[in-house]
């Protein structure tokens, strides 16, 4: 139905339904169609990407759990089995020696019962025959009955048994305590045998191949999120931070500027490849406005922005942060005294181009007599071999740093350190190589003597050293500080020289080599127990003395896995927790300024497989001992060995007993003919 319009004339007119069309307002209709269709759209991607995010979160909360998880696995069960194992296999060596020990000393004990007893018979038969041969001087009749009673008073067969069984007896004894060692022996190593025929079921081909895998796929998932997150990622101010931590990273001499040189060592550190050669030299100058050689905190700013070296400060930062936790993961784990030692010196190594006042701190603990004196010079000693090693991480004086450290803050402790590594009945017990020790001694005493002169002289000392050394060694002097103590700390050591040190190391190994002699010619001064080692062991010379191996070696083993007293365990524990608070600092700093959780050339997989490949190693050397059919083989020769050990030395006496008896009536045989012929020439003479 049509509705009705009027015109100008007031006559009513009929509108069309394409003029009523037009009245719609369809571009405002078109245009909120859009717009809600539009809001909806973006609605609809704001909810996916929250929800793809969501996930990224979940995948990556799942991945953080997955490697937690392999690290705490490798914590508990890996670190905590070898170590344990470690202890065992240390335990079974320790026993092993006491074996041999225990066996020198049933064989000697049994060869000096057998010789007794048999010179006990072959007095009272030689006393018989005295006897019986003095008779013929009263008669020339009864020879005869005279080689009767020589026959007769030769050692009975009744008198011969009685002998062998309390050399029996004796025997039986000896052998049960034999016995009791070789069961603490297997008690002590079928565990950690036991254990290492299981990782050669767990860490097989199959089993690497997985791991591998596994290690892959996390690195693919950690590049797959960094580069999520360096897209997305806001900004962070973080940059004051980054450069105040780096500058302290490269101004690695500490004097508060950069040089080129300190350029290259960072770059060789760290392993920063776009610094290392010409390239670092060319930023170096590049950035040098003043010209003068060094690289102050504003022109450093603008040296690590460089646009050819991006995400530098982020680079070296995680580097020394990884470098970091390594080392102190590895302190953590230690339970021994030279295991601790190590790790303090590699952190030492490491920090000493970074923070001295930490470096200080742990200087202190060690010169403050909280800690074992012999863990101190474990730490003198292996700082010695770091300085002389030609794979250090820093071409700074470590040593001589903390050194001058030491004896500015207790000079007396250092005194005592330095005697005690002189000590040559110290060092041996240790197992340390008797040679090496006038080269400790003498570096250390140079380090001693270097530290006094610069405390005691201060700057016009400091003057006189290279600039390194002075900028390094530079310390705040107090005018209450006394030199007497300083002075009769170099006075102390002066006579401890390489020529004093190796002649103290002489005397002591010709001490303990008369020690081992007099012990030698005490088990084998009679015949029958030369003859026990000989039938038994197969040698019977001066390697066959009572006593532990002089293996230095083995000694060193032994010795090495001394467990670290508690304080020391609490000092490693306070140094870790410390470090682990300055890596994570230091990581998140990282993340935040780089947006990305990790380095380009960081690898899992390589760390992950180098482990394998190392325990791997150490399975194929233990292979023949671990395997239910070599476990079973040593039990049973440690078996056997029980079983036989006293019938073996039984059977050797009984038939050394009987060879000697022999050639005693032998002997008396043969002087009763002697005897008889001289007495016949004697009465022919006479009746001549």
């Amino acid at each position: 139905m049509e509705s009705e319009d009027r015109g100008a004339a007031g006559a009513p007119r009929t509108r069309s339904f394409k003029e009523k069309l037009y009245d719609v307002p369809w571009c405002a209709v078109v245009l909120c169609m859009c717009t809600i269709t539009a809001h909806s759209l973006v609605l609809m991607g704001n909810l996916a990407t929250a929800q793809t995010f969501g996930n990224i979160g979940a995948s990556t909360g799942g991945w953080s759990d997955v490697g937690l998880g392999v690290s705490n696995s490798l914590e508990r069960e890996i670190g905590h089995l070898m170590t344990v194992t470690s202890d065992k296999l240390t335990e079974a060596l320790n026993n092993t020696l006491m074996i041999e020990q225990e066996i020198n000393l049933v064989l000697g004990a049994s060869g000096n019962s057998t010789q007794g007893l048999l010179e006990g018979l072959s007095s009272i038969s030689l006393v018989n025959t005295g006897s019986s041969m003095g008779s013929t001087h009263q008669t020339t009749d009864n020879t005869s009955g005279n080689s009767e009673a020589i026959l007769r008073d030769s050692p009975s067969p009744a008198a011969v048994n009685a002998a062998k069984e309390r050399l029996h007896e004796e025997i039986a004894v000896l052998i049960q305590d034999l016995n009791n060692r070789l069961q603490e022996f297997w008690t002590a190593i079928k565990p950690a045998l036991v254990q290492v025929g299981r990782w050669l079921e767990s860490m097989g081909t199959k089993m690497q191949g997985f791991i591998e895998q596994f290690s892959t796929t996390i690195d693919k998932a950690q590049k797959i999120f960094d580069q999520i997150m360096a897209k997305v990622s806001g900004a962070a101010d973080v940059k004051d931070q980054m450069l105040y931590h780096t500058f302290n990273i490269f101004d690695i001499t500490h004097k508060g500027t950069i040089s080129a040189d300190d350029v290259d060592q960072v770059a060789s550190l760290y392993g920063v490849t776009a610094l290392a050669g010409a390239k670092g030299q060319e930023l170096h100058a590049k950035y040098d406005a003043n010209n003068d050689g060094e690289l102050d905190e504003q022109e450093y700013s603008l040296f690590v922005e460089d646009e050819s070296i991006p995400n530098t400060m982020s680079y070296v930062l995680r580097i020394f942060s990884k470098k970091l936790m390594q080392i102190v993961g590895q302190m953590d784990k230690a339970t021994t005294r030279d295991g601790v030692a190590d790790t303090v010196v590699q952190y030492f190594q490491l920090m000493a181009a970074k923070n001295l006042t930490k470096v200080r701190w742990v200087s202190d603990t060690l010169t403050n007599k909280s800690l074992p004196i012999e863990f101190s010079a474990d730490v003198f000693r292996q700082l010695v071999f770091q300085e002389r090693d030609p794979a250090k991480l820093t071409n700074l004086p470590v040593g001589q740093i903390i050194t001058t450290d030491m004896v500015d803050l207790n000079p007396d402790y250092v005194g005592e350190i330095v005697e005690l590594l002189a000590d040559p009945v110290f060092w041996a017990s240790q197992g340390f190589i008797a040679a090496n020790q006038p080269i400790v001694v003498q570096q250390v005493r140079e380090w001693v003597d270097n530290a006094t002169a610069t405390l005691a002289q201060g700057n016009a000392h400091q003057q006189r050293l290279p600039p390194a050394m002075r900028s390094l060694l530079e310390l705040e002097f107090s005018s209450n500080r006394t030199s007497q103590k300083h002075k009769a700390l170099t006075d102390k050591l002066a006579l401890l020289t390489k020529e004093a040190v190796s002649k103290r190391m002489r005397r002591h190994q010709h001490a303990k080599r008369q020690a081992r002699i007099k012990l030698h010619e005490r088990v084998f001064h009679s015949e029958a127990t030369r003859h026990l080692f000989r039938h038994l062991l197969g040698h019977a010379g001066p390697d066959s003395m009572v006593g532990a191996s002089e293996d230095t070696d083995v000694t060193r083993v032994i010795q090495g896995g001394v467990p670290a007293q508690p304080e020391t365990l609490e000092f490693a524990q306070r140094l870790v927790n410390n470090a682990t608070r300055t890596s994570e600092e230091f990581q998140n700093y990282s993340f935040d300024y780089s947006k990305t959780s990790s380095n380009p050339i960081d690898n899992f997989a390589n760390q992950i497989q180098s482990f394998v490949k190392k325990v791997q190693q150490f399975l194929d050397l233990m292979m023949s001992y671990c395997t239910e059919r070599g476990i079973d083989d040593l039990e049973q020769q440690v078996m056997d060995f029980t079983e036989k050990a006293e019938a073996d030395l039984t059977k050797v006496v009984d038939r050394l007993v009987d060879e000697m008896v022999a050639n005693m009536s032998l002997v008396q045989k043969n002087t009763f003919v002697f005897l008889l012929i001289v007495l016949g020439l004697t009465q022919r003479a006479g009746c001549q």
